[in-house]
């Protein structure tokens, strides 16, 4: 049984086999198409090189179909008849009649529309748009189109005017004769552009079909199931596909206006047009000029209607709207298609000319979700569509400040076009931001005009946007959006951060070499400057020290090998008037370097004015005494004023000019010492220093040089008037230290006078002027039986300061170093030395160690036994460690004797 199933199964399976082989393939049915030239809906002559908008239609009814094609190209008219005669199966773009209906089949769809127009040559100016009366006796070119036919009859039917017809073979010939003026007017098609015509009229839209021959009623049956397949699959294929091939426009042809609106516009002045200058590209400012897509798109309007326009600019979007709306203006270029606004402001909108694609702007960083969201002010349809879709809307003036919000986080989001927002993101603030198109924000961009304004202004505006082509808008809105940005200095050192950072970093170094460079130079020339000083300081200081030198060893010399005790005194003297000119040069030099070394250095302290210039007389009023001087002093401040200053500096800042007065005034001369307290220009306290004498002046020139260290005139020295040639630079340095002020009157002969101006602190009291009476030197006292103890290690200095002290009755017992001045001490009996002169500078134990250990010494007198230290510095920080060591008192080396036996008196 087995056996026989297999058996059967193998038979089935082989006749199976039999029946698929024997059946024939489905084949592709084989169409013939009738093809004519006609630019944009068919171009081609030949199998490889057809295209356009019928060719694709029959491509895609062929997919469906499972049709092939066979092209047959000739004119209409011909291919016609052979559709009729059945040499060819199907024709394209044929319009519905009662004629044609008779001689082939239409497909049941229409495969486009398209709408019939009257053209002429763009230069006929016999004619204009819908002006019947002018088309009275024309001749119509046409291409035997019974359809055109009817249309025109039509037409003249029923404005009343009569037609003459001239057929030609196809479109090419009849506008062939149109351009040759054989015919006055061409009836066409406005899928069959050509050139730049005028059109005079148009009619309603018509169906262009597809038609089989009347015998294939299965190739009509297989098209129309195709279109209807293909028209349910894809509705909009038919204005895809003309805007594919045709652009959907008349922007081949001229506008034609009516007598009306001709005579508008020849008679119209110069419109207004209102532009906001921040909405680049779409209108901006730039060198003056008005720039931006509608800036364009305007010109081309200017160009097609003969309208002329002029801009006023407005600063923002929201004031153009604002001040169009008051009736500014005779055109605003910028509205947004919002039509359920109606005339709301009494404006008009055209259709629009070009739609803006819009969406959101966010910052990705924040990864927020969107609610509110940032719109210009015055965009109410915008606004209108985000609170539609759920979002809150916050306005601003300007699209920077929306993206400023932005950035802000005052917002999430904002909705602007793509064109403005690519022309805002460059700059460095906004580089970070991210566009994202949103579905349903798209906006038309019309032009409005005033209720107020001429009817025809809207006409001639409605037509001239309706004639130019969606490609040339887009052209112009590519090229606007192709213009170079206009980066700021931010936005170039943001995006090249980098670059500029290592420009900043090179720029420092080179600063910073050349600032040390410079420096350099500077340091250097400081150097040679005071090398150079230094030389010459050294220079007049070697001069001025040999000097009294050459006296001191010259008159030393003569007074070797003199006999004469008289002689030998003079020499004696005038040894001594070397030696202290010395001593004043070593002073003068050692405090005009103290001074330079601690210019900013001031120790002010209380002082009792009138008391403190008092004691600076005291010593002139002896020495112009001795000199038979006439000395006037004048002080003209407070009784109880008191001043907070530098007491020393002061003080040898006077005596330098007291003591230079006395010195270059000859006897019978006369010195006066003149202070006074007064306010300078600014209100602040101030002292007024004069110093004035009848002495040998000076001549101008040297008056440049008198602050110069070692500076002299030639002729003092020549009267034997000695002096060091510091202490005017020494008054100089002090007065600058104290921010003061110096000026120096002089005249050959006749006298010097010096003013000083030093600001002061005081305590400020009633101004009054007393005379001052210099009271008497004070008579000396007597040393005589005075018991010392000397500690010095020089034995000339033991020698010189012993006998000087025997010379007035002093007993002396000296000490070779500090030890031996401390073992001395404490052998003598307590109240043996009345005084103890110590040395600062000693080997084994200097005076500073020795004073400390008598005083620690435990005997009556070791607390109070005056010790008066005896040092070659002179400072008055040196003065101040003397005492602060314990000791009473300082005197300078060289000794003055007078100063000593002086300051030994006050211990007597």
């Amino acid at each position: 049984m087995r056996v026989w199933l297999s058996v059967l199964f193998l038979c089935v399976t082989c006749v199976q086999f039999v029946f698929c082989v024997a059946l024939p393939v489905s084949a592709q049915r084989l169409v013939r198409v009738g093809w004519y030239d006609a630019p944009g809906l068919q171009d081609g002559n030949t199998p490889d090189s057809l295209s356009g908008f019928n060719y694709e239609y029959l491509i895609r009814i062929a997919q469906y179909a499972d049709w092939r094609y066979e092209f047959v190209f000739g004119d209409f008219g011909v291919l016609e008849k052979e559709l009729i005669a059945g040499n060819i199966d199907i024709m394209g773009d044929i319009a519905k009649t009662e004629a044609r209906q008779a001689m082939y089949n239409y497909c049941a769809y229409p495969s486009c529309y398209s709408h019939t127009l009257l053209l002429c040559r763009p230069d006929d100016s016999r004619f204009a748009y819908n002006d019947y009366g002018s088309f009275d006796g024309i001749v119509v070119g046409n291409t035997g189109s019974s359809f055109r036919r009817a249309m025109i009859d039509r037409e003249a039917a029923r404005h009343h005017f009569r037609v003459t017809y001239r057929d030609y073979p196809g479109d090419a010939e009849m506008l062939a004769g149109l351009d040759q003026g054989e015919v006055d007017v061409a009836v066409i098609s406005d899928a069959l552009q050509r050139k730049n015509y005028k059109i005079l009229s148009e009619w309603e839209p018509a169906a262009q079909y597809f038609v089989v021959n009347k015998e294939r009623a299965d190739i009509l049956a297989e098209l129309n199931a195709a279109m209807g397949s293909i028209q349910s699959a894809d509705r909009a294929i038919q204005a895809h596909l003309f805007d594919k091939y045709f652009g959907g426009d008349n922007s081949n042809f001229t506008i034609a206006l009516t007598r009306e609106e001709q005579a508008f516009v020849a008679a119209a002045p110069t419109l207004t047009v209102l532009l906001a200058q921040d909405q680049k590209p779409l209108s901006y400012v730039e060198d003056g000029q008005a720039k931006g897509f509608i800036p364009d798109y305007l010109a081309l309007i200017s160009q097609e209607t003969g309208l002329q326009f002029t801009y006023v600019w407005c600063h923002t979007y929201p004031e153009m709207i604002q001040r169009f709306s008051a009736g500014e203006g005779d055109i605003c270029g910028q509205l947004h298609d919002d039509y359920a606004r109606g005339t709301l402001g009494g404006i008009k909108r055209v259709q629009p000319y070009a739609v803006l694609p819009y969406g959101f702007v966010y910052d990705p960083a924040t990864a927020r979700p969107i609610h509110t969201v940032a719109v210009e002010d015055c965009d109410f349809l915008l606004k209108s569509r985000l609170q539609n879709m759920g979002f809150t809307t916050v306005t601003y003036t300007t699209p920077q400040e929306c993206l400023d919000a932005i950035k802000n986080k005052q917002v999430d989001a904002a909705a602007m076009a793509s064109t403005i927002f690519e022309h805002l993101t460059y700059h460095a603030p906004y580089v970070n931001l991210v566009y994202k198109a949103q579905v349903g924000l798209d906006t038309g961009l019309c032009l409005g005009v005033t209720d107020t304004g001429s009817p025809y202004l809207f006409r001639v505006l409605s037509k001239a946007t309706g004639f130019v082509s969606p490609n040339t808008v887009s052209q112009l809105m590519l090229n606007n959006n192709n213009i170079t940005p206009q980066y700021t200095w931010d936005d170039y050192i943001y995006r090249n951060r980098t670059f500029v950072f290592i420009i900043i970093v090179l720029v420092i170094i080179i600063l910073f070499l050349i600032l040390w460079h410079k420096r350099q130079k500077r340091y250097n020339r400081e150097i040679r400057r005071a090398v150079a000083a230094r030389t010459a300081f050294f220079n007049n200081l070697s001069h001025d020290l040999r000097t009294p030198l050459t006296g001191i060893l010259g008159y030393c010399e003569l007074a070797l090998q003199s006999h004469s005790t008289e002689t030998n005194r003079d020499y004696l003297r005038k040894i001594s008037r070397s030696g202290r000119l010395l001593l004043d040069l070593i002073n003068d030099t050692l405090n005009l370097a103290k001074i330079e070394k601690e210019r900013f250095l001031l120790a002010p302290v209380l002082v009792p004015a009138r008391d403190f210039l008092e004691t600076v007389a005291l010593p002139i009023q002896s020495q112009t005494q001795q000199k038979q001087q006439q000395f006037h002093c004048r002080f003209q401040i407070p009784p109880e004023e008191v001043l907070f200053v530098d007491k020393l500096k002061l003080q040898d800042l006077l005596l330098n000019l007291l003591s230079n007065a006395v010195k270059y005034t000859p006897a019978g001369g006369t010195v006066d010492f003149f202070v006074e307290s007064q306010h300078d220009a600014k209100g602040r306290p101030q002292y007024r220093i004069v110093v004035k004498d009848t002495g040998i002046g000076m001549n101008q020139e040297f008056l440049t040089h008198v602050f110069e260290p070692f500076s002299q005139e030639q002729d003092v020295q020549a009267e034997g008037v000695m002096g060091t040639g510091l202490g005017m630079a020494i008054v100089k340095r002090i007065v600058e230290l104290m921010e003061g002020t110096i000026a120096i009157e002089s005249r050959k002969g006749q006298g010097t006078k010096v003013t000083v101006l030093i600001p002061m602190e005081i305590r400020q009291g009633a101004a009054v002027e007393v005379p001052i009476e210099v009271a008497a030197v004070p008579a000396k006292k007597s040393l005589q039986g005075m018991r010392v103890l000397l500690c010095e290690d020089n034995r000339l200095n033991q020698e010189i300061i012993t006998e000087l002290l025997a010379t007035q009755g002093v007993v002396t017992d000296a000490a070779i170093n500090g030890e031996e001045g401390v073992r001395l001490f404490a052998q003598s009996s307590p109240g043996q030395y009345e005084v103890i002169l110590m040395d600062i500078r000693m080997p084994v134990l200097d005076g500073y160690g020795a004073t400390a250990q008598i005083r620690s010494l435990d005997r009556a007198d070791a607390k109070t036994v005056p010790v008066i230290a005896l040092s070659a510095n002179a400072y008055d920080e040196d003065v101040q460690a003397s005492l602060a060591q314990g000791m009473n008192d300082h005197l300078a080396k060289p000794i003055d004797s007078a100063r000593l036996f002086e300051v030994l008196g006050r211990y007597r």
